[in-house]
């Protein structure tokens, strides 16, 4: 497996698009455009979200993806790319801290990190290569096998529970096998996000005592934390037990299911 730390502003530009255009869909995330993107422009972004969205390589400027866009969504991209432009320099610091780190973290710990998400999962890897893109963002989003890593105001703790926890989501198997394998779950989403909170903090147990550190466990996100608080000593039990990551997610789901947890997705 290769890493590869790829600060690019192009490509962190597409992440950046493709979260604003979905800021409706993705509650979670609308909270980085208030304040920064007119709400005009971002109660109008949900127009773009599909399909030009799902055309887009995350690997160069989206305008040189394709150019058969609408001139309304060529208009859009420029229109954004602006905003985009002001905040990029307004992180620069952050940006390069974030790079900085990054390599740091990916020659000391990325091969065992790799190696024992894979173990810990027992799945295998689908691509021969991860990238690893600082963003203007304040958490983490996958695509592919490209680990987009929110840089704002993010302590080097935090930054490498995230970069752990990105990766999990990066082994996971394709999508349509994932649906197909929860199809009849009733907490689909909330359990696999849960499930990848409990496998990272297996890999920082295990980070922890291989280099003799003291990284602090994930916390599981805001969105839904105080709602599974109760549980969590029992999603612990359940994460100890655990044999393979689509068991864990099963597990997850039956108990939540049972303790009557409605979902957050």
């Amino acid at each position: 497996m290769k890493l590869r730390i790829i600060s690019n502003k192009d490509i962190a530009f597409c992440i950046w698009l493709r979260n604003l255009v979905n800021n409706k869909r993705w509650p979670w995330i609308g909270r980085d455009f208030v304040g920064t993107v007119p709400r005009g422009l971002l109660e109008g972004a949900a127009e773009f979200s599909y399909p030009p969205i799902q055309s887009f390589s995350f690997e160069k400027h989206p305008l040189e993806d394709f150019d058969n866009y609408s001139s309304k969504f060529k208009g859009f991209i420029k229109k954004v790319e602006k905003i985009h432009s002001k905040e990029w320099r307004k992180y620069e610091k952050d940006l390069r801290s974030g790079k900085k780190f990054l390599s740091k973290t990916i020659k000391k710990y990325g091969d065992f990190i790799i190696k024992t998400i894979s173990k810990t999962s027992k799945n295998k890897w689908r691509f021969s290569e991860i990238w690893f893109v600082p963003v203007i963002y304040a958490g983490g989003t996958v695509v592919g096998n490209k680990v987009f890593v929110g840089c704002n105001n993010r302590t080097e703790d935090k930054f490498l529970n995230l970069i752990i926890h990105e990766s999990f989501h990066v082994n996971e198997p394709p999508r349509e096998e994932m649906e197909k394998f929860t199809k009849n779950f009733r907490l689909p989403r909330d359990s696999r996000e849960i499930a990848t909170v409990l496998m990272t903090n297996k890999v920082i147990n295990r980070l922890n005592k291989k280099f003799k550190i003291n990284l602090p466990p994930q916390n599981f996100h805001s969105y839904f934390r105080e709602a599974i608080v109760k549980f969590q000593p029992g999603l612990y039990k359940l994460a100890e037990n655990s044999k393979s990551f689509y068991s864990l997610i099963k597990s997850v789901d039956d108990f939540l299911s049972k303790k009557g947890y409605k979902g957050y997705y």
